[in-house]
Order: C-alpha cells, then sequence, then structure tokens
C-alpha cells in the first residue's frame, strides 16, 4: 500500500496510535520529504530524501540512517 504523511498533520479530541510501515512519502515542514520504505516508523530500505530546494539523495537506509547513496542532484 501507499500513504503520504505531513510533519504538521493534527487532530482534535482525538489520540491516533499508528506505526508507518510500507512504501510512502513523509514531508518535513521545511518543504523536503523522503519518498521510500518505511519499517516500524523509520527509513528502511530504498527510497529519495529530497530538500526543499530540489536537491535529492537517492539510497538505502537502515533504521533511519542513510547507509549508501546511488545517486546524488546537487544544484
Amino acid at each position: 500500500y501507499y500513504w503520504e504523511l505531513h510533519e504538521k498533520a493534527q487532530f482534535l479530541n482525538e489520540h491516533i496510535v499508528f506505526v508507518i510501515d510500507g512504501y510512502g512519502k513523509y514531508y518535513w515542514s521545511d518543504g523536503s520529504y523522503f519518498s521510500g520504505e518505511y519499517k516500524d516508523g523509520l527509513r528502511h530500505g530504498y527510497g529519495r530524501y529530497t530538500r526543499a530546494n530540489g536537491t535529492y539523495i537517492d539510497g538505502e537506509w537502515r533504521n533511519d540512517q542513510k547507509v549508501y547513496a546511488y545517486a546524488a542532484r546537487h544544484i
């Protein structure tokens, strides 16, 4: 399945507890985002981290840490 989650998401009068897993996209409030695989709420697997200025890193992540970069675009 595919999901999207925004850092500034707000839920009023509700407590929502979930762990993100699978393939999806997470947006930070600064405009950057990560599109790729997640496991137990962490970046884990293949994906692309894109900064707000459009530069990106394609690579592999384990437990939310980049372990290998395949390609990068720098402006």
